[in-house]
């Protein structure tokens, strides 16, 4: 035997004891033989489904208590609704990713069924392996990937064409503000390009002494870099998994957003924490871009003063360039583990859920969040008018966009290359000490370097 061969032996054998070692008892019994079955009846399996959110599980438990455990297939197919329990287990995030990551890699001591959260999934198909089932095949039993808003419903969890995940956080963008306070200032809507905003934050900065923005940017995140990049048909990767942020299209938006900051002075320096919430509701900020988590999410939970104050309109568009009306940001989609115990009822499970109207209207409901299933679009709740939003109807705004959310990639290097265009690019760029050209061709640098280790 050769030293390589044993160090690669002793290595799996590590991993194995540190998986059983770092998951819980509970979590290890469920997935081994199941719950014990009344006498005179066969054995029911229990399939194991770790999370990080309890908010993210509600809709999925629902679901399955209510419909598939019973057999109840709603019209959907379904191949073992009735046969079998779930047990949710909700971790803290990094926790639950850890062990799944510790688990798949050891081969053993898994969930049959895992949330995986955007940023996180890249980390599962390094090297070229993939921790997950490619679920492909078995979405065309359900009527194919055309019956599905594939920008957020599939793109965040493929990977050089094979779909390891399905999302039903339809994460659309559009645009939310304050009506009142657009009324007060007498600003029209909407505001159609990313070009005229910056008219309307100058006059807006103007008229109120510098006392209110039309926008605020977090110079420590990429959230707006990300949407308005999308939305010019940019990004971090491109299919090939390499940086493409440093492309004109990344650049052209990272300058735009540094000019509203350092130069025209238009838009605010997010503040944070409670600061921020505290911001929105004294009207020194008016406008929320993103998802439905962004402007409809973080608004309740956090500005309940404003209530009924807010309207949505599309996202603004880039005047002097090719432009989507919309993007997409954020998300988390459910995956198999290929060490999942119950791998056929698991995936059985997964695609039904995210197939089936019922289903996905649980979440709409509960957390307000549009599906990505299209044929549930026909619910009329998902249209009808929204308290928050002054009784507007938002939902025909998100159906008219959700189709047309930009072609975009992950990769397996996704940690480390938004890790360098953070510290390298947009710092260095939104603080004004840097022209972005240089700044993200830096990023892009130092990223490339990192992967070139890593693959070699």
């Amino acid at each position: 035997m050769s030293p390589a061969t044993t160090r690669r032996r002793f290595l799996a054998g590590a991993a194995r004891v540190a998986a059983m070692a770092a998951v819980a008892p509970s979590a290890l019994a469920a997935c081994g033989g199941g719950a014990t079955a009344p006498p005179g009846q066969k054995s029911r399996p229990t399939l194991e489904m770790w999370a990080f959110s309890q908010t993210r599980t509600n809709w999925q438990k629902t679901a399955f208590e209510t419909y598939y455990s019973k057999g109840d297939g709603q019209g959907t197919k379904m191949d073992f609704g009735g046969r079998f329990d779930i047990n949710f287990l909700v971790l803290p995030y990094g926790q639950m990713h850890d062990k799944l990551m510790i688990t798949t890699q050891a081969g053993e001591g898994g969930p049959d069924v895992a949330d995986v959260e955007i940023s996180r999934y890249s980390q599962f198909i390094k090297g070229g392996q993939n921790a997950f089932i490619t679920l492909n095949d078995r979405i065309k039993q359900f009527g194919g990937t055309e019956q599905l808003f594939t920008g957020s419903a599939t793109d965040p969890w493929s990977w050089q064409g094979a779909i390891n995940g399905l999302g039903n956080e339809l994460n659309a963008c559009a645009m939310a503000y304050r009506y009142d306070l657009y009324e007060k200032y007498g600003i029209k809507t909407p505001i159609n390009t990313y070009e005229e905003m910056v008219g309307v934050g100058q006059k807006l900065q103007k008229d109120t002494n510098g006392k209110a923005f039309l926008l605020d940017v977090d110079i420590t995140s990429w959230g707006y870099w990300w949407i308005q990049t999308l939305q010019r048909g940019g990004g971090f990767f491109d299919a090939k998994g390499l940086p493409e942020w440093q492309n004109e299209q990344g650049v052209a938006v990272m300058r735009y957003l540094q000019e509203a900051l350092n130069t025209s002075k238009w838009a605010m320096l997010a503040p944070s924490g409670p600061s921020r919430n505290a911001a929105f509701i004294n009207g020194e900020i008016l406008t929320l871009l993103g998802p439905s988590w962004n402007i409809a999410g973080f608004p309740q939970q956090n500005l309940a003063q404003t209530k009924g104050k807010w309207m949505v309109q599309p996202m603004p568009i880039w005047q002097t360039a090719q432009s989507a009306p919309t993007a997409t940001w954020g998300g988390t989609g459910v995956s198999i583990p290929k060490t999942a115990s119950h791998l056929d009822m698991a995936a059985d499970w997964v695609l039904w859920e995210h197939f089936t109207p019922a289903a996905v209207l649980i979440d709409y409901k509960v957390r307000q969040v549009w599906p990505t299933l299209k044929k549930a679009w026909s619910a009329p709740e998902l249209t009808a008018p929204v308290e928050w939003f002054n009784n507007q109807k938002v939902g025909p705004i998100i159906q008219d966009v959700a189709g047309k959310i930009p072609k975009w990639y992950n990769s397996p290097f996704w940690p480390e290359g938004v890790d360098a265009m953070l510290r390298l690019g947009l710092v260095p760029s939104l603080q004004g000490n840097k022209d972005p050209a240089s700044s993200m061709k830096d990023a892009a640098d130092a990223a490339l370097h990192i992967i070139n280790f890593e693959s070699a």
